[in-house]
């Protein structure tokens, strides 16, 4: 696997959240305040998986989501993807 630092991520809200997938994309109904997000598929995955799986690392992640050895350019788009879902307060990083 390719060396990745050790971030975990959560979702503190994660009974807030409603996720409804179609091919093309993901809507997320965040049901504490109305907002409606509209996310593309792999980001609507992403989110899936730290909704599910709770606080996890960002190499529990990786392993979920693929099928073969994950590239430096995977981490960084994961990378990218959480950080983005972070802006949008989906989830948060948790400090070591």
């Amino acid at each position: 696997m390719v060396a990745t630092p050790s971030v975990g991520w959560h979702a503190p809200r994660r009974q807030d959240f409603v996720l409804k997938a179609w091919p093309d994309g993901v809507v997320v109904y965040d049901e504490s305040n109305g907002d409606v997000h509209a996310l593309h598929p792999v980001a609507g995955e992403v989110l899936r998986c730290v909704l599910e799986r709770g606080d996890a690392g960002l190499d529990d992640f990786l392993r979920s989501l693929a099928d073969e050895e994950p590239s430096a350019q995977d981490v960084a788009l994961l990378n990218n993807l959480l950080s983005e879902l972070e802006a949008l307060g989906f989830v948060e990083r948790l400090l070591a």
